[in-house]
C-alpha cells in the first residue's frame, strides 16, 4: 500500500512515469501474495491502478494487459471488466490492435461482458 500511495503522490505531482514504476513494483509484490476472498486488500489492487496509469498515459496495449492480469487474478471483478471495455474502445479508436494472445478467465454465468 505504501508504494501505491507513493505512486498516487507522484501522479498528483504530474510525474506519471515515476508513478508507473512504483505501481509496477507494487503489482509485482502483490502477485506474490496468495489470493484472498472477500474485499481486496488493498482496496484497489495494484494491477488496476497500473492499468489506470497506463490509460492516463495513452499506453492502451499495456493497460489492456494489466486489466487481463487483474481479471485472471480476480475473475469477474466489475471494475476490471469495465476498465477492459474502455481500454478496448480506446484501442479501436486509436487504430491499435487488441493484444489477442491474452484472454482472461471469466465465468460466463456472472460476467456481463464478452472478451475480445
Amino acid at each position: 500500500m505504501v508504494l501505491e500511495l507513493q505512486a498516487q503522490i507522484q501522479q498528483d505531482e504530474g510525474n506519471l512515469s515515476n508513478a508507473i514504476v512504483l505501481l509496477k513494483r507494487a503489482a509485482n509484490l502483490e502477485s506474490n501474495l496468495s489470493f484472498g476472498y472477500g474485499p481486496p486488500l488493498p482496496v484497489e489492487p495494484s494491477y488496476e491502478l497500473l492499468a489506470e496509469a497506463y490509460m492516463k498515459n495513452a499506453q492502451y496495449p499495456e493497460a489492456y494487459k494489466e486489466w487481463i492480469i487483474e481479471l485472471k487474478r480476480m475473475p469477474n471483478r466489475i471494475k476490471a471488466e469495465e476498465g477492459l471495455v474502455k481500454t478496448k474502445e480506446k484501442l479501436k479508436a486509436t487504430h491499435l490492435s487488441i493484444p489477442e494472445a491474452i484472454f482472461p478467465y471469466y465465468n460466463k454465468l456472472f460476467s456481463s461482458t464478452s472478451y475480445p
